[in-house]
């Protein structure tokens, strides 16, 4: 940006000019512009109004680098991100929501209904819905595209046909919502014939650290490993946060990783640890807490140790 005495736009910056009688010229804090002021002819104690421009080399070009993360590192986005309780809204802030419940209608097993929603208010929402079911299941509609006017929205039904061979269950089914370079998910539970179903308990994936812990002195690296087990009869995908108190995220750089176990199956993960230089010898802790469908399944805390660097 720079700022020009006097010249009219339709942004401006407006400062007291009070008790200066020189030229000032600096740089914008957080920015690359710079801002150039003639006040040698502005009058003691008045008001001086001056517009701002961003100069073309300070926009970029489209395309160019972006300046951070642009989407989860966890895909898809569980779109009930609140039952997860990790914060704020996914990245992109989820322009675009899908749910997916059960029909409502009476005696309509195997009917669900899926609802999508535009937060946009200056222009379309274009996206694309797929049903993913269990091997076997079939979904009808089971994908289709979606285009929403701004601020719109538009509901429709599923018929699902299980397999012929399901048992009691739980089993899940997903709606996934791509658009914007993410893809949003709500799941939901059905036995089955595809009525809704209680959920998965807590408990069915186990999260166990591997290790006692790490001990590590100022500048040295480690790894952490964590060991999962799906007890459940479907596979669990969702997201690990790794926990540790302030002071120690620096050393624990990687806060979120993908997750994904299969059914009945096992996998570990990995959580890479280095201390910075000149960090004080300390005890803090570091846990797993892993998010998938709704539910929360922590590890237990290990020690983090700092050593003296000598």
């Amino acid at each position: 940006m720079a700022v020009s005495s006097g010249v009219p736009a339709e942004t401006f910056a407006k400062a007291s000019a009070r008790a200066f009688s020189d030229t000032s010229s600096g740089a914008l804090a957080g920015a690359s512009a710079r801002v150039s002021t003639d006040l040698a002819s502005a009058p003691r104690s008045t008001d001086l109004t001056s517009a701002l421009r961003a100069r073309a080399a300070d926009l970029g070009e489209p395309g160019g680098a972006p300046l951070g993360p642009s989407a989860e590192v966890a895909q898809p986005v569980f779109s009930r991100y609140w039952l997860h309780n990790r914060g704020a809204a996914p990245l992109g802030y989820q322009p675009m929501s899908v749910s997916l419940r059960p029909s409502g209608e009476p005696g309509a097993g195997g009917r669900l209904r899926v609802t999508l929603a535009s937060d946009l208010v200056d222009t379309d929402a274009e996206g694309h819905l797929r049903i993913v079911t269990p091997p076997g299941w079939d979904a009808d509609p089971g994908d289709r595209p979606v285009l929403l006017g701004p601020g719109g929205w538009t509901s429709f039904e599923v018929d699902l046909t299980p397999a012929p061979d399901a048992g009691a269950g739980p089993y899940v089914i997903a709606a996934q919502l791509t658009h914007g370079g993410q893809v949003h998910e709500d799941v939901l539970f059905v036995d089955g014939r595809g009525r809704p179903a209680p959920g998965g308990r807590t408990g069915l994936l186990e999260v166990e650290p591997a290790g006692e812990g790490l001990t590590l002195a100022p500048g040295r690296s480690g790894r952490l490993t964590a060991v999962l087990r799906n007890h459940a009869g479907f596979d669990i995908r969702g997201e690990a946060q790794v926990i540790s108190p302030w002071g120690t995220w620096d050393a624990v750089r990687t806060a979120s990783h993908p997750l994904e176990v299969a059914a009945g199956g096992g996998a570990e993960l990995h959580v890479d640890v280095t201390v910075p230089p000149g960090t004080r010898p300390g005890s803090w802790w570091v846990l797993l807490k892993c998010m998938w469908f709704g539910r929360l399944s922590y590890s237990p805390a290990v020690p983090l140790l700092v050593r003296d660097a000598g």
